[in-house]
């Protein structure tokens, strides 16, 4: 996160004043790369800034929040990335909100921040106004959105990414046991994905469960005999496709 969006923001001209990493070798790393001083310590960065942002693993914000709770920083807007954590964890700074970017991020990846939906929070209007203005110079996606709201958006992303992507893993899995290609079922992969950008999911839904096809269903249910957890999480996932279209379709059952 540190590395993409401090790039980003470099990119969109805005003057990256320090950065601190607990490890100094990576800190300077990115500091070089976006022309800012690289900060042995937390109390080396400068109070006379406008900005603030710990863009740290969630157990790792309310220590370095504590960090920031001196004075010299209290006119210092201080915001967190997470998408989890409430705003609140700052609440002991004057200032303090929320800049989270909804978007999966690796080290070294290529990223159109323009396409990023930023998420923004804070303790005031005012500062609520300085971040959207700020989001808006790199992303044309910028949502003000509460605690609430930004944790549920959290959760409907694990769903739409991280367990997606998992189900993807096991498919790669029972592929390459059986000494078959990843590439074979990458055109499918690609297909499902336009399909839900362009329609309703539910309606893009295919598959035995959604027919209500026991027989094929029985069929995969056999051949995950021998590996009871998938066997198990097929029969979940499918009872939940089947629960949730009867719920949702009735007319269709």
């Amino acid at each position: 996160m540190a590395h993409q969006l401090g790039t980003a923001l470099y990119n969109a001209n805005h003057d990256i004043v320090e950065i601190y990493n607990r490890s100094y070798n990576k800190g300077t790393s990115l500091a070089r790369k976006i022309r800012a001083k690289a900060v042995e310590k937390i109390g080396e960065l400068d109070p006379d800034i406008d900005l603030i942002i710990i863009a740290v693993s969630d157990d790792a914000i309310n220590n370095i929040s504590r960090q920031l709770g001196e004075n010299k920083w209290q006119s210092v807007i201080i915001v967190h990335t997470s998408g989890s954590v409430p705003s609140t964890a700052l609440n002991s700074l004057s200032s303090y909100g929320v800049f989270y970017s909804f978007q999966s991020m690796t080290a070294g990846q290529e990223m159109d921040f323009k396409q990023v939906p930023i998420l923004v929070h804070s303790n005031s209007e005012q500062n609520t106004d300085l971040l959207i203005q700020l989001a808006e110079s790199i992303s044309d996606k910028v949502y003000k959105v509460s605690d609430e709201q930004r944790g549920i958006i959290h959760v409907a992303g694990v769903f739409a990414n991280n367990f997606s992507n998992h189900m993807v893993t096991v498919a790669h899995d029972i592929l390459a046991k059986n000494e078959l290609p990843l590439e074979v079922i990458k055109p499918l992969i690609v297909n499902t994905l336009q399909k839900i950008l362009e329609m309703d999911p539910i309606d893009a839904q295919t598959g035995p469960a959604v027919r209500g096809d026991t027989d094929v269903m029985d069929k995969h249910i056999k051949f995950l005999e021998d590996q009871p957890e998938l066997k198990n999480l097929y029969r979940l996932i499918s009872d939940s496709i089947i629960v949730y279209h009867e719920s949702n379709n009735p007319a269709t059952t």
